[in-house]
């Protein structure tokens, strides 16, 4: 991940790097539902949504996703410093897996 806190008041694009080898990645660009959840240590939950990206970012023919790229939502710090959460992806918007660790600022 290239960043591991975001300011919470701001959206920001966070860069996952991602094996995708294993699928198809003309059906993930179809049929995936690409989705960020970020949950709070006080149970909070918040959903945006993704898409596969190649990172450092490039365009072109022969440019083949190796990223899922997230926004971060506003996050509200109820007058805390700072909030520990936990960043997990789904593929189809159902199934998360990642539990990284993230702290809005």
């Amino acid at each position: 991940m290239n960043l591991d806190e975001a300011p919470a008041n701001i959206p920001t694009e966070l860069y996952v790097k991602t094996d995708f080898k294993k699928n198809p990645h003309d059906r993930l660009e179809k049929y995936g539902n690409f989705t960020c959840r970020y949950k709070s240590e006080d149970g909070r939950v918040m959903y945006t949504k993704a898409e596969m990206v190649k990172y450092p970012l490039e365009k072109g023919n022969g440019a083949k996703a190796n990223s899922v790229q997230c926004k971060t939502p506003k996050w509200d710090l109820k007058g805390k410093p700072y909030e520990k959460a936990t960043l997990d992806i789904a593929v189809n918007g159902q199934d998360f897996k990642g539990n990284f660790d993230f702290t809005f600022t």
